[in-house]
């Protein structure tokens, strides 16, 4: 598949509105492909990755946030308002906004810190948990920009 003209590489992080039906997902990166993992986490400067939504009822696969640093877990919270991100190589997670007054708007949410951290999930009740090791790299908090 291609988003916005460009290839996807390394598709990582998965997670469906059931209401809806529309599925988010992540690109980890589009200069190195799965099987070249170690040198996609070890480029700290590859910051290709790309969080998207896809509609199957349209078929429209539209970029929302972009310069992602190696973008992992995806998960859309109990109500459908935001969506948390994984973003591995700063060791962050990022909360995109897809309704309310704040949409399109990102934030970094909680978990800087959290080395190599992989996946994020809500709980039916509205709980969140992040998997990874712990780090000592200093993290950022730093704005992105959104596509949305």
């Amino acid at each position: 598949m291609v988003a916005h003209g460009v290839t996807f590489r390394f598709t990582n992080g998965i997670d469906i509105d059931h209401e809806t039906g529309t599925v988010y997902l992540t690109d980890s990166s589009t200069r190195f492909q799965r099987r070249e993992f170690i040198l996609a986490t070890s480029q700290a400067g590859d910051k290709t990755g790309r969080l998207m939504r896809y509609d199957p009822a349209t078929g429209e696969l539209r970029v929302l946030l972009d310069e992602l640093s190696f973008p992992n877990g995806v998960a859309l919270s109990r109500d459908g308002n935001f969506l948390l991100v994984v973003e591995t190589i700063p060791c962050r997670v990022l909360q995109f906004w897809l309704c309310t007054p704040r949409a399109s708007q990102t934030t970094s949410r909680g978990a800087e810190g959290v080395g190599g951290a992989s996946g994020w999930r809500c709980t039916p009740r509205g709980a969140s948990s992040c998997s990874g090791l712990p780090s000592s790299r200093p993290s950022s908090s730093a704005p992105r920009r959104s596509l949305g």
